[in-house]
């Protein structure tokens, strides 16, 4: 996996260097440590992104709801917010590979809970409503 990523951040630096070739060998002095630091804090501002974003569907969905939308607009919210929580699920379990001991990861972990329950709650409220 990390190779992967290698060859990625490899190929950025590449394209952001074209016009300066000297400060190709930053990349040489870049250590793995660094590489899989860079692709947490990556994952992470995905993380935040889809959080922020999942908020906006869950009040979308509950907003509909309450305004008394029909039974097909519940479905598609409700197959909406399962499957954007799978793919948050996903992107969630991938970051816990990494095992940091941070703030960051505490704060991951605790945001996440908060929209597994914020989930739930959803899909109970649509499935009761319609």
């Amino acid at each position: 996996m990390f190779s992967l990523i290698n060859i990625i951040l490899r190929i950025g630096l590449y394209f952001f260097t074209i016009y300066d070739p000297a400060s190709v060998t930053i990349m040489n002095q870049i250590k793995k440590y660094d590489l899989k630091h860079i692709a947490f804090h990556v994952l992470a501002g995905l993380y935040f992104i889809w959080l922020l974003l999942f908020c906006v569907l869950v009040s979308m969905a509950i907003s509909t709801v309450l305004n008394g939308a029909d039974s097909s607009l519940r479905t598609v919210y409700l197959v909406w917010v399962s499957l954007n929580f799978i793919m948050g699920t996903s992107l969630f379990t991938v970051i816990q590979l990494f095992k940091n001991k941070t703030i960051t990861n505490r704060l991951i972990f605790y945001t996440y809970i908060a929209a597994a329950i914020a989930t739930a709650f959803t899909v109970i409220f649509i499935m009761n409503r319609g």
